[in-house]
């Protein structure tokens, strides 16, 4: 009910420690991947702005995209993302629009949140925070405390559509305190269904009298997202049931 401001604002993924293997069992990544203290990370981006750069009105939405082109001209009946708010700082770069900032320990590159939790929280200091090396990879982590997350959701990889099967998956890919219940937000063996033109979004609550959509927001993945066609910058009036 209240202008906010997208600058300095965080948007990363969690760890992507979510099965048993033998080199990294559930026993051995549960302190850092089901920590009550924040979300461990190394693929953080930030957005751009020095505080009031970048508003978001009541009801507003802002689009991100990893390349803000118009990708149905490289393939049809892809979404034009030429006029997105912001652009991953990958890929083919449009000038006209303000890339997010990479600054985890680690690039980010073209990951996507398949597998992991991804979070959004307020400006933080990196350099400030607590930070784990893995002991197997050497990769160093940073952990995004509680108090600056805003929302999290949790991602699993459907590995029935795989060729293989893996080793079980952990319960829980973050704490309680971000994700009251474990299970999918969705599957991402089916979520990249371009040509179909579906994709996650979050389910709508009510819409009030002045046109301006709540969303859904029970700190429950499976709850609150479902699978719908696609509609970038833009929130639909009803989303359908989860096929």
């Amino acid at each position: 009910d209240a202008t906010i401001y997208l600058d300095g604002k965080l948007w990363g993924l969690g760890l992507e420690w979510q099965h048993d293997f033998p080199a990294w069992p559930c026993a051995q990544t549960e302190p850092v991947r089901n920590d009550p203290e924040g979300i461990w990370t190394r693929f953080v981006l930030r957005f751009p702005g020095h505080g009031t750069d970048y508003p978001l009105a009541p009801g507003a939405t802002a689009l991100i995209a990893k390349e803000a082109i118009d990708h149905s001209a490289i393939y049809a009946g892809q979404p034009d993302l030429s006029h997105a708010d912001f652009e991953w700082p990958v890929g083919a770069n449009n000038p006209d629009v303000p890339n997010l900032q990479d600054i985890g320990p680690s690039p980010l590159g073209y990951h996507g949140p398949g597998g992991v939790a991804s979070f959004l929280a307020n400006a933080v200091d990196l350099a400030t925070l607590p930070r784990y090396i893995d002991p197997h990879t050497g990769y160093v982590h940073v952990r995004i405390p509680r108090a600056a997350i805003l929302d999290a959701w949790a991602t699993w990889v459907d590995w029935t559509k795989q060729d293989y099967v893996p080793s079980p998956a952990c319960l829980d890919l973050v704490n309680r305190a971000f994700e009251r219940l474990p299970g999918p937000a969705y599957s991402i063996t089916s979520v990249g269904d371009p040509d179909n033109g579906r994709s996650v979004q979050r389910r709508g609550l009510r819409v009030l009298p002045d046109g301006r959509k709540v969303l859904l927001d029970t700190n429950t993945s499976m709850f609150d997202f479902v699978k719908a066609v696609r509609t970038p910058g833009w929130i639909p009036d009803s989303l359908p049931e989860q096929p």
